[in-house]
């Protein structure tokens, strides 16, 4: 299974802090946030590739922070070429990037927002993919739709299935917030709506 991290986001809410670093290299007890995510990432078996999807603006401390000697394994940085908050591609987009860039297309992949630390075992996210071969991605409801204009919404069917996903939409379609799961509580509490794809 392959590892997508996405960090090509620029922070803006958290300026002037990450006007020059990349908010998942901002230390958190000493260390960056990233390099505890991978500590997290290594203790999942199946994960045999670490696909890191950077901007161009940042590109280059990425490519120092892979480059550590100390790093366990290689982490591959690829830049999604976006200069700027304001033509940033999307996670979505970015995934895609990663897929296309790196010949991930049909391959099992995990995918992490890499600015934000879980307060659960992240091996936990891929029961879904253990047991039935499905992926899974864990949303909650939101009732008010202008919270959900500073969130990535996701629009379900009948099923439970997504059939369309939009980052900080102006005018929602859905209901449903891709949920940031914090804790093992969240886990369990939104583990249910899972969209099926592809058989492993």
């Amino acid at each position: 299974m392959n590892a997508i991290l996405l960090a090509a986001g620029y922070g803006t809410r958290l300026y002037p802090l990450t006007e020059h670093t990349p908010k998942p290299l901002l230390p958190v007890g000493g260390r960056p946030i990233l390099d505890r995510l991978i500590d997290r990432l290594d203790r999942v078996p199946e994960i045999t590739r670490l696909v890191l999807v950077s901007n161009e603006r940042f590109r280059t401390q990425f490519l120092d922070w892979a480059a550590a000697p100390d790093r366990a394994r290689p982490v591959e940085v690829i830049s999604d070429g976006s200069t700027a908050n304001e033509n940033r591609l999307g996670a979505v987009a970015d995934i895609r990037f990663a897929v296309e860039h790196c010949g991930l297309d049909g391959e099992p992949a995990y995918v992490m927002a890499t600015d934000n630390l879980p307060r659960f075992d992240v091996s936990d996210l891929l029961g879904p993919w253990r047991a039935h071969g499905v992926s899974a991605v864990f949303a909650c409801l939101v009732p008010d739709p202008r919270e959900l204009t500073r969130m990535g919404v996701a629009e379900l069917d009948a099923h439970g299935r997504i059939v369309s996903f939009e980052e900080k939409p102006a005018r929602p379609r859905g209901r449903f917030r891709v949920r940031r799961c914090r804790s093992r509580r969240c886990l369990s509490k939104w583990t249910g709506i899972c969209g099926a794809t592809r058989p492993r």
